[in-house]
């Protein structure tokens, strides 16, 4: 947001980079880094594992363990994020309506957080939902260097080893994040915009076409009741000839 707000600035040119530098690094070159950095210079976090030996109930010494996989997970997904909400926010910033928003007198950052980071959250919001999939059985690779047993691990040597019902099942529950990951992303667009409102909508379209409906087919038949139907001018003609043996219609 603050490389859009301050765009062609050093701000712009360092987020710009850092969004480039994450999306190009694959997960288990970034994971290796990370293992190499915080556990084998610093000491500060264990390389792999779910836990230690003899700690396995405890909370904490699980989290300390989760901290490497879901920083390499996360600081890939954040730089694609980044680049969305940079994009978008870029548009939502030449629109006319926050051109206004400046020309009355309201505040940069109140024009940026009120009026224009609402409308730039929409598409980002959707690379989310979308995203959310490839966190639950997409992340193979990161699981792998970290020994991290999960369920991208459990999908592959089920295929490995020709696991049919454990496919099966990965694939059911992949489904079900889908469809409440697109479920999530829907109702999040009706807390972002107050314009999109799906039953107001819903309710209003069925008032009208209900009502227009009931207004069209009354205004017909009251039209077909009150006409006076007279026959056309050629079929006068035609009985007015019936005599004529030779008169053709």
């Amino acid at each position: 947001m603050l490389a859009a707000v301050r765009r062609g600035t050093i701000w712009d040119t360092l987020g710009s980079a850092v969004a480039l530098f994450g999306v190009s690094f694959p997960s288990f070159w970034l994971g290796i880094m990370l293992i190499l950095l915080f556990s084998e210079v610093f000491h500060l976090l264990p390389p792999s594992g779910l836990s230690e030996y003899g700690r396995e109930a405890e909370l904490s010494a699980r989290v300390r363990h989760a901290i490497l996989p879901t920083l390499t997970l996360g600081l890939i997904q954040m730089a694609s994020f980044m680049r969305f909400t940079r994009s978008s926010l870029l548009e939502v910033l030449r629109q006319d309506y926050v051109r206004t928003a400046r020309a009355k007198g309201l505040g940069g950052g109140r024009v940026v957080w009120r009026h224009a980071l609402r409308n730039a959250l929409i598409p980002v919001v959707t690379v989310v939902g979308l995203s959310l999939p490839t966190l639950v059985g997409g992340a193979v690779l990161t699981e792998t260097v970290f020994a991290w047993p999960g369920i991208g691990r459990l999908a592959v040597g089920a295929v490995f080893e020709r696991d049919y019902p454990v496919i099966m099942g990965v694939n059911l529950m992949v489904a079900a994040v889908v469809i409440s990951a697109n479920l999530v992303t829907d109702l999040a667009y009706c807390v972002i915009d107050p314009r999109i409102s799906y039953r107001c909508r819903r309710a209003r379209n069925g008032r009208r076409s209900s009502g227009g409906s009931r207004a069209t087919v009354g205004a017909w038949s009251a039209a077909w009741s009150s006409r006076s139907w007279s026959p056309p001018a050629r079929w006068r003609r035609c009985w007015r000839r019936r005599a004529t043996p030779r008169s053709r219609c």
